[in-house]
């Protein structure tokens, strides 16, 4: 899917959890409500993963330091701990506005 597709998938998804999350609030026992809720959450954290697979983190739950071996700082430690493979890319690329970790060049 291209980026702009996937953007949209994202945004119509998080539509999806924030509307039935308002239902949920005065109908809790609606079964098939939350588990629509679960799904669609589900289905957002695997767009959100995919987007920051192949072109940068939208959201801070989707970022994490570089593993960088000699590095010290407190994130780097944590991924090391976490054995995480994602990457925390401000200051490493272009501004956020203009494409978060998409090299300055092509921004």
């Amino acid at each position: 899917m291209d980026k702009e597709g996937l953007l949209r998938k994202i945004d119509c998804v998080s539509f999806m959890i924030i509307d039935l999350g308002l239902y949920l609030d005065t109908h809790p026992n609606d079964v098939n409500a939350a588990e629509a809720f679960r799904n669609y959450r589900k289905e957002r954290k695997e767009l959100l993963k995919e987007f920051e697979t192949n072109f940068y983190p939208l959201t801070m739950d989707c970022c994490c330091e570089t593993l960088n071996p000699e590095s010290s700082s407190a994130l780097d430690q944590t991924v090391k701990k976490e054995n995480c493979e994602c990457i925390f890319c401000w200051g490493k690329g272009s501004e956020p506005w203009k494409g978060c970790c998409e090299p300055a060049a092509k921004a």
